[in-house]
């Protein structure tokens, strides 16, 4: 399941100087957490290819350049709504997935459970190593701080919540 949210957006000047709006979409896939940065017209883009294959949802409309933040913040709630729709079908078209960066995943066309393979050529197949200047497990039985961070705790809390604590079961 895919789950994505645009939770802020910010100007980004180019290096002719001329200023737009990028808005941050974070991206829950696979128990991971990515954030990648899109202009509106990048949404549109997107709308135009869907409306080839499906039927889509409302898409916000486009002001020309109005950076008031009042209207701002309305189209980044449209994009959101837009990119929650958009996910909500089944499948999930390929133009959105590739617009949101994801690793390709397909679904195995012979077994109907849910298994899924990945594609090895395009992603991590390995965890970076993490390395000790001590040995933590034979630390003195005085000090009652362990030297490791719970990276289990963190990853969990991760997972249930966003960056900003907010929990995901409203996505």
């Amino acid at each position: 399941m895919i789950k994505a949210t645009v939770p802020s957006y910010h100007p980004v000047e180019d290096v002719h100087g001329r200023c737009y709006t990028v808005f941050v979409i974070e991206v829950y896939h696979l128990g991971r957490l990515q954030r990648t940065e899109k202009r509106y017209t990048a949404f549109h883009t997107l709308h135009k290819q869907l409306k080839k294959v499906v039927n889509t949802p409302e898409f916000p409309p486009k002001r020309v350049r109005n950076w008031n933040p009042r209207v701002l913040e309305h189209r980044r709630q449209g994009l959101e709504n837009y990119l929650k729709s958009v996910l909500k079908l089944n499948p999930v078209p390929k133009p959105v997935v590739s617009f949101l960066g994801i690793n390709t995943v397909t679904r195995n066309e012979n077994v109907e459970a849910s298994l899924l393979t990945f594609n090895y050529e395009t992603s991590t197949v390995h965890q970076p190593i993490v390395t000790f200047v001590s040995d933590t497990f034979i630390a003195s039985k005085t000090n009652s701080c362990s030297l490791i961070k719970d990276m289990v705790v963190e990853g969990v809390l991760l997972g249930l919540y966003d960056a900003t604590g907010n929990s995901l079961q409203n996505l």
